[in-house]
Order: structure tokens, then sequence, then C-alpha cells
């Protein structure tokens, strides 16, 4: 009886391990469409969207790295100069797919929809992060910007006053 019990776990397991092998892909497709319901262009401009939200993310860590100094002034302007054309590429694509169709429930196209987009749209996320990060207060010691409620300055390591502390808290 447990020859037989082994002989059947065996085999159980062996056709577990062969079955990915013989089992057929249509067109070779070894992946799945994670959501089969969406049509082309809502699947683009899903794609759009997380490029563009990859691309935010990349000038928010461009800025970061100056501020904290590991970028030089040139690399910086480089960098920033380069996902910003980027940026502004993917928001004119997402513009042009969007332009002329919005869909209903029934997936039938309705009307036109407009859109704004470009670099000044990019310029106004990047003063708008910039202004959230920082406060009106400078370091008294080295003249740079600090953060809302830092204690110490991220550019020269001083303690900042309690007045400081007291206006941006």
């Amino acid at each position: 009886m447990e020859k037989v019990f082994t002989l059947v776990l065996v085999l159980c397991i062996s056709f577990l391990i062969l079955l990915p092998l013989f089992r057929r892909y249509e067109d070779d497709n070894w992946t799945e469409d994670p959501e089969p319901s969406l049509n082309p262009l809502e699947r683009k401009l899903r794609e759009l969207h997380l490029e563009k939200e990859n691309l935010y993310s990349a000038l928010k860590e461009i800025e970061l790295d100056y501020e904290l100094g590991k970028l030089s002034k040139e690399d910086y302007d480089t960098l920033l100069n380069e996902y910003k054309i980027r940026a502004a590429r993917v928001l004119k694509e997402i513009e042009e797919t969007a332009q002329g169709w919005e869909k209903d429930k029934e997936g039938n196209r309705v009307k036109d929809v407009g859109g704004q987009g470009g670099v000044d749209e990019i310029e106004e996320e990047i003063l708008r992060v910039r202004r959230s990060r920082f406060s009106d207060l400078k370091c008294p010691d080295c003249g740079k910007q600090v953060r809302t409620g830092d204690v110490f300055c991220s550019f020269c390591g001083n303690r900042l006053s309690e007045h400081a502390k007291e206006v941006s808290g």
C-alpha cells in the first residue's frame, strides 16, 4: 500500500512539474493580459499616464539629489532639461491620444475632449513641489532656504534658531 501511495504521489508531482511544458499558449504569448477588457486606446492612455508619473518621480528625485549635493549644477541642469523634454513629449502624446474621444459606459465615441499640457504643466508641478518643501526661512549661517519644521540646516548642518522653529512649526 505504501508503494502505491508513493507512486501516485510521484506521478502527481511529476504531472504538476511538467504541465507548463505541455500547455499551449496563444501566439506564443507567455504573459496574460492583466486587463483584457480595455480597448487599445485605454491601454495606451494608462501606459502613458504611468510613464508620466514615472517621469515626475524622476524629476522629484533629481531635485532632491541636487538639494542634497549629490549632483553638480551642470548635471542637474542637463538631467532636468532632459526629463522635462521627455515629460513634455509624453504629455503631448497623452493629449493627442485623448483629444478626439471620450468614452461613455458602452465604449461609444461621444465627444471631443480638449487638453492643456506641455512644459508649463511640468513647471507648475515642480514649483508646487518646491513650495511645499521649503518655507520662507533661511539659515542664519549659510543663507540657504530651509524646510518647514527643520531643526538643522541641511546644507551647513548648523542648528536653526528657536525663532525659526517656532515660525515653521
